[in-house]
């Protein structure tokens, strides 16, 4: 039901960005494109679904991706969130590893900002481990922007004690601080 959802959203605002350079009448702004996105967490995890399905590295997706990223930064500090939906958390493992280096460093930044809301935000990400092992791999990208935000992610995660003896766990410490003398 969500993804046929998502489907449909997404085949809306194509055909809107057809329209728009067809015509060239009516130019849809990106406050109605937020407005499209931000209804709810399901419409922002189904839109998100459908992007990484339809060849999450493809321009068109990347492009999508990004825009509903940006969106959904905004949205948590915007609408005073506490916390992300668990649904949009399951997404992290894969956006993180983004060959686009903006769809990883923007993740970075908002598992690192989310850590940040509440203890019990810090406690669920650091808790699942796709997202603590991705983010310590992605100390190692060749993208200087997204080495950096998965440090700062890191740290972010790092003000917890179970974000700590995460950390432990997964030897980040010795990575954090190569990331350190590196930058």
């Amino acid at each position: 039901m969500q993804f046929g959802r998502a489907r449909a959203a997404e085949e809306e605002m194509e055909k809107a960005e057809k329209s728009k350079k067809r015509c060239g009448k009516r130019k849809i702004s990106k406050s109605e494109t937020s407005s499209i996105v931000m209804d709810n967490a399901d419409t922002i995890f189904a839109l998100m679904l459908a992007a990484l399905c339809n060849h999450g590295n493809g321009p068109n997706s990347q492009s999508l991706l990004k825009t509903y990223l940006n969106q959904l930064y905004a949205f948590l500090f915007s609408k005073s969130w506490n916390s992300i939906p668990l649904s949009i958390l399951a997404l992290f493992p894969v956006l993180l590893s983004s060959k686009c280096p903006d769809i990883a460093c923007r993740s970075a930044k908002i598992v690192g900002s989310t850590s940040l809301l509440s203890l019990e935000m810090n406690e669920r990400i650091a808790l699942d481990s796709e997202i603590v092992k991705v983010l310590i791999l992605a100390l190692g990208s060749s993208s200087r922007k997204v080495s950096v935000a998965a440090c700062n992610a890191l740290l972010d995660l790092s003000t917890t004690t179970v974000g700590t003896l995460r950390l432990l766990e997964f030897s980040a410490l010795e990575k954090l601080m190569f990331g350190f003398l590196q930058h």
